[in-house]
């Protein structure tokens, strides 16, 4: 076999092996931020730094917040429990 022919089909054969590789591994759901400085501490109180702001932002937002017209919408979560869709129990 000449050695473009050869060249060629390792060449085929290494991208398949890669491209079944990337198709068998599960999709991640990673999230990776870049900030410019580091948070000094975990604490807001003590704390007045934007990088602090945005990591502690990022931990603990809250599950729901309010629309422009004062009604709660969801934040954190797919849909607000309430005595009507039956999310919310009263006993």
């Amino acid at each position: 076999m000449p050695k473009a022919l050869l060249l060629t089909l390792a060449l085929a054969v290494g991208v398949g092996l890669a491209w079944s590789a990337a198709q068998a591994q599960p999709a991640r759901r990673d999230v990776i931020v870049g900030l410019i400085q580091e948070p000094d501490v975990l604490n807001s109180v003590t704390s007045t730094t934007g990088a602090t702001n945005a990591v502690l932002k990022a931990m603990m937002d809250f599950p729901v917040k309010y629309d422009p017209n004062w009604r709660i919408t969801p934040n954190l979560i797919t849909r607000v429990p309430t005595v009507e869709n039956g999310d919310w129990v009263v006993r």
